[in-house]
């Protein structure tokens, strides 16, 4: 079975200047625990790190910060495994990953293939 087989296919994005109160509000109303961070003024929409709920935990509220004054460039992780749409399955559930970004080149659709899926 392919990843592209088995991923969610209308993801969410947002941008490094989206702020962590919309960018939770986003993860909330598409029952989400993670949103691609973009460069939205990339051909394609450039891939450049990824927001967690526990990025929002960790790396935010538990340090006491003000969520409406931060960004998801403030807490994002810049360092993102992805998976090809064409690889199988089973090798994206190997790694262990939760959350696994589908990231395609410019002309294409994103994705993503969630533990419950793999």
């Amino acid at each position: 079975m392919f990843v592209k087989e088995i991923m969610s296919k209308n993801l969410a994005c947002c941008t490094k200047d989206t702020s962590l109160v919309d960018v939770a509000r986003l993860m909330r109303d598409r029952d989400c625990g993670a949103l691609p961070v973009v460069d939205a003024d990339a051909i394609g929409n450039k891939l450049v790190g990824i927001v967690t709920d526990r990025d929002l935990v960790v790396r935010a509220l538990a340090d006491g910060a003000d969520l409406s004054k931060l960004t998801a460039g403030d807490c994002m992780s810049m360092v993102v495994a992805t998976v090809s749409r064409f690889g199988r399955g089973w090798h994206a559930a190997k790694g262990r990953f939760d959350r696994l970004p589908s990231w395609p080149h410019a002309s294409r659709r994103p994705g993503r293939a969630g533990s419950g899926q793999l």
